[in-house]
């Protein structure tokens, strides 16, 4: 992945016709942290590159997806660490999903799959807890729609959570029925 230098950020902004004070709306950052990035004086941390990419690259293109927030689910089901496999197994068959985050006083603490409960259904009354596994994949909304296909071709869901807040997930068909648009 090549890193964008604060020249080529400043260049790409003004063919695109933004204001910095537009592209801070975009992106939610400063318009003094994009002054800053812009003219080089910091080196930005890579999420607020990431923000600022992104922000750009839906000027460029407002119409196709991006980032994992465009295409994740919003709408999840969860379940609490001490609920028991059978709740789990409610839960997951009434909603027609395959995989339920587990939270722990409202934190992500781990992530429940049709194969975790297939293999341990017949102690349901067991706590999720038991069964699930324990620190799930968390990325960040801003993911590039690209880097969430290739973690999962080694994993079968990524969270999407922003200041330890569930904001949803994101499994191999979501980028499938993309890719048929």
């Amino acid at each position: 992945m090549e890193v964008p230098t604060g020249a080529s950020l400043k260049r790409k902004r003004k063919r695109l016709g933004l204001t910095q004070k537009q592209l801070s709306e975009f992106s939610g950052l400063t318009q003094s942290v994009i002054a800053k990035i812009e003219t080089e004086s910091v080196d930005p941390r890579a999420s607020t590159l990431a923000k600022l990419v992104e922000a750009l690259n839906r000027a460029e293109h407002p119409n196709i997806p991006h980032s994992v927030a465009d295409l994740m689910v919003k709408n999840i089901s969860t379940i609490d660490v001490s609920e028991s496999i059978r709740n789990a197994i409610t839960i997951m068959v009434e909603a027609g999903i395959s995989q339920l985050p587990v939270l722990s006083k409202g934190k992500i603490v781990g992530i429940v799959s049709e194969s975790n409960l297939l293999k341990r259904a017949n102690d349901a009354k067991i706590s999720v807890g038991n069964i699930m596994k324990s620190n799930p994949v968390i990325i960040s909304k801003y993911l590039s729609i690209g880097e969430a296909k290739k973690r999962l071709e080694d994993e079968d869901c990524l969270l999407i959570a922003e200041d330890g807040n569930l904001l949803g997930l994101i499994t191999r068909i979501d980028i499938l029925r993309n890719m048929t648009k």
